[in-house]
C-alpha cells in the first residue's frame, strides 16, 4: 500500500509515521502540489493525507486507486467532499487536533491584551519607556481579571470523532 503525504510535514514526524508503517505501507512525501509530481506520485497511491491544500475533482482523478483521505486538521475545507464522496472514497479528519494549541493561544492574547504588549512593543520600538503611560491606561493583572469562557464549541468539550 502506497500512503501520499500532499504537504512536508517536519522531518521527525514523517520519520516517526514511515517508522510506524514499516512493512504495511510505503510513504511519499510530496515537495508541493505544483508541477507534476502528484500526478506521477498519485497514480499508485491508495491513502492521501492532506494538510493545508486543496485537494481538488481534477486531483483525485489523477489518483484512481485511492481508498482513504485523511485530513489532518478539524475541517474539511481543504477537500471536495463532492468528489470524494462521488468516488466512494472514506475520509476522515482529526477533530480535536488543534484543541490545546487554541486554548494556548487564546490565553497568550488575554496576556497580550491584558498586558498593553502591543503598546508596550511600540514604545519600546521608538526607545521610549512607556511604563507610566501603560500604567495610567490600565495594565492589568490576571489575579484580579474577571475572565469567562464566552461560547462552548470544541475547545471546552471533549473532542467528538467524525468519519464520513
Amino acid at each position: 500500500m502506497k500512503v501520499l503525504l500532499l504537504q512536508p510535514l517536519p522531518r521527525p514526524v514523517f520519520e516517526e509515521l514511515q517508522t510506524a508503517l514499516t512493512g504495511k505501507a510505503q510513504v511519499q512525501m510530496l515537495s508541493s502540489l505544483t508541477g507534476d509530481e502528484f500526478e506521477r506520485q498519485a497514480a499508485d497511491a491508495e491513502v492521501l493525507i492532506n494538510g493545508f491544500g486543496k485537494l481538488t475533482a481534477s486531483m483525485l482523478a489523477l489518483a484512481p486507486k485511492v481508498r482513504f483521505v485523511q485530513q489532518l486538521g478539524v475541517g474539511y475545507d481543504n477537500l471536495d467532499l463532492a468528489a470524494i464522496r462521488h468516488a466512494g472514497i472514506l475520509t476522515a479528519n482529526t477533530p480535536g487536533a488543534n484543541t490545546e494549541a487554541v486554548a494556548e493561544h487564546t490565553v497568550m492574547l488575554l496576556l497580550t491584551w491584558l498586558k498593553k504588549f502591543p503598546q508596550a512593543e511600540q514604545a519600546a520600538r521608538a526607545n521610549k519607556w512607556a511604563n507610566s503611560t501603560l500604567a495610567q491606561a490600565g495594565i492589568g493583572d490576571v489575579a484580579t481579571a474577571t475572565v469567562g469562557l464566552v461560547g462552548f464549541g470544541a475547545i471546552g468539550q471533549p473532542p467528538q470523532y467524525l468519519i464520513s
